[in-house]
């Protein structure tokens, strides 16, 4: 290799902030990526999914929003139960700290976005400058900013709004290039001067005599708001940041739960294996409300509820049911086939870099009998079913009824031929064992009763004719193949296996030797699944590993790998979707609202099996 190559190819990956280096601000309804310099490389408005602003997390000339202290040291962290970040920028003789958000939507009558940046002076005076280089359109546009010096505002068009960046009194603005603008404020010791960014459908100021009260707001939102949930002694810390985290990625209009607010962060680094997750996956959000109502969040269980249910109450309700689709755009319209920008040369050129998901064209089985599960749990946790729910749950019993025996795509969306997964029949099977349990509540006659028994029971004895080897004792990915899969420890939590049976550890054991690396570290699968390219260790599935072993009476290593787990993580208290064992390095789309439900619910395991833990 020539080594002046190799030396250029690290440098220009060396422009990337890693992932764990990265926080997480949103008004829920959008949201924004904050490195450990204060430099915001990402923002998308007004909604998750709508196009970049700021995409410097894509490409390293995508744009951003930045403090400009090459010679001071930083360090940021989270304020305590909030979602506002403070970097502290200290040098010998001048030292100020960056506390950035946005302010959630409940606390505004603005109908767009609001991001502050209150800059403090810590001591003595002097000047801190900021680069303002936004490229809307994910990058394609340099946009000619107009400055209005009456209202001290920089602002440019978008196609259905105004971006507006509010800056503070006697701040110097130069422009050395299109869309570049170097933005230059004096700052006394315990001054402190805003920049406000907002996006609306119309030109908005913000009254200058609210800018003090915007942090402050902000701050009591957010401690009220994570008060409300409950969590464990001896996670309590993480499963705030946690619970905040999932808060954030919920659309205050719709009750959508994204599955990360970012695109094409790769599961490989310079690899293709790169998705759009900025769309409400039924079954993540579901799984989601699992967390939620673990710790007590009966709000956002109903908001997700009334989002699906006007999904499938609208146009043609039956056939909306029998056809449907695992995710939805944040308004629950049906997701556009994924393109490719080219412009963008990928995180770490990691490409393609997409926008839209393919995957929405796929058929996944297990989707009836996740939504069943959640109504079941909600309905246990006290939410009560409306007409409207149990008219719901009845449509997709009779979808299981009908296609239960079909080939799938499965949970991971495998885009090569479908086939009978067993985790797809397990959750179908989950699907009429909730119903059966809800036969009260849903009117259902004996004749009705004995018919889903019966379902149930082919289901299962399908199952494990199938895709169980009893030689082995492996329970297989699907029928035609002798690789295992990490879903196997989800089954016991949805007690399709019983946590008593010598067969579930088992099951569990054989899983783990196939699938784990270094006791912690879970692959999904490791054949051949038609992608090119390889993956890293997938979060979620280590913590159904940590929830199995806990409910199977393996409470102390569960404990244990729990903890060892927890102390892969950076301090940002984020987690991603994957990991490297062999580095940490953080993969894929990030933050990943699926690894924090499966922290809290191996914490709620964990607890649950280990009362006695401190």
């Amino acid at each position: 290799m020539n080594c002046s190559h190799k030396y250029d190819t690290i440098l220009h990956m060396s422009a990337y902030t890693p992932l764990e280096d990265y926080r997480l601000i949103g008004d829920v309804k959008t949201a924004a990526l904050v490195n450990n310099n204060a430099r915001i490389d990402w923002l998308c408005v007004p909604d998750f999914d709508s196009a970049g602003v700021f995409n410097r997390l894509l490409d390293k000339n995508g744009g951003h929003f930045a403090v400009d202290a090459n010679n001071y040291n930083s360090s940021s962290q989270y304020i305590q139960d909030t979602a506002i970040v403070q970097t502290e920028f200290t040098q010998s003789d001048h030292a100020f700290a960056v506390h950035d958000f946005m302010v959630p939507q409940p606390l505004t009558e603005i109908k767009g976005n609001l991001l502050v940046r209150n800059i403090h002076g810590k001591s003595q005076d002097g000047s801190v400058t900021l680069s303002y280089i936004p490229r809307p359109e994910y990058g394609r546009i340099a946009p000619d900013c107009k400055f209005n010096a009456s209202s001290n505002q920089l602002s440019f068009r978008l196609e259905n709004g105004t971006v507006t960046l509010g800056l503070p009194d006697n701040t110097t603005v130069e422009s050395p290039d299109t869309g570049v603008y170097t933005l230059t404020i004096s700052l006394q010791a315990d001054e402190t001067k805003t920049f406000i960014l907002e996006y609306t459908p119309e030109p908005h100021k913000v009254a200058a005599k609210s800018t003090d009260q915007l942090e402050k707001s902000t701050r009591k939102f957010w401690r009220n708001w994570v008060t409300k949930a409950h969590t464990f002694d001896f996670c309590r810390g993480q499963m705030k940041r946690s619970a905040i985290t999932l808060k954030l990625l919920q659309h205050f209009d719709t009750g959508a739960l994204v599955a990360a607010p970012t695109t094409s962060l790769p599961e490989v680094i310079g690899g293709s294996r790169n998705w759009d997750y900025r769309y409400a996956w039924v079954r993540d959000a579901t799984f989601t409300l699992y967390s939620l109502l673990t710790l007590g969040l009966k709000k956002e269980t109903k908001k997700f509820l009334s989002y699906v249910c006007n999904i499938l109450t609208s146009q043609e309700h039956q056939q909306r049911i029998k056809d449907l689709t695992h995710f939805y755009t944040i308004h629950g319209d049906n997701v556009q086939a994924e393109y490719n920008l080219e412009h963008l040369e990928g995180y770490k050129t990691s490409q393609p870099v997409r926008v839209g998901n393919s995957a929405s064209k796929q058929f996944q089985l297990d989707t009836y009998g996740v939504m069943i599960d959640v109504f079941y749990l909600a309905q246990r946790k006290g939410i009560d079913l409306t007409q409207k729910h149990q008219s719901i749950i009845c449509s997709l019993v009779a979808a299981i009824e009908d296609r239960w025996h079909k080939k799938d795509n499965g949970i991971w969306e495998v885009r090569g031929q479908r086939q009978h997964y067993t985790y797809s029949k397990v959750m179908c099977w989950v699907g009429i064992d909730r119903a059966l349990r809800m036969k009260n509540k849903l009117s259902f006659d004996n004749e009705r009763i004995e018919d889903l028994k019966q379902l149930r029971s082919q289901i299962a004895n399908w199952i494990w004719d199938n895709c169980f080897d009893h030689k082995t004792g492996k329970l297989t990915q699907h029928p035609d193949t002798d690789a295992q899969d990490a879903t196997n420890f989800l089954f016991p939590l949805v007690q399709f296996l019983d946590k008593d049976k010598d067969i579930t550890k088992t099951i569990i054991e054989n899983t783990r030797k196939e699938l784990c690396f270094d006791d912690v570290f879970v692959y999904r699968y490791r054949n051949d699944d038609g992608l090119n390219g390889d993956e890293g260790a997938f979060i979620l599935c280590s913590y159904w590993l940590i929830s199995a072993l806990a409910k199977i009476g393996e409470s102390k290593q569960a404990l244990s790998l729990f903890e060892k787990l927890e102390n892969q993580f950076s301090n940002s208290g984020l987690f991603p979707e994957e990991i490297s064992p062999n580095n940490g390095v953080y993969l894929s789309n990030f933050p990943q609202a699926f690894s924090h439900m499966g922290y809290i619910m191996s914490a709620y395991y964990i607890q649950k099996y280990s009362p006695d833990i401190s």
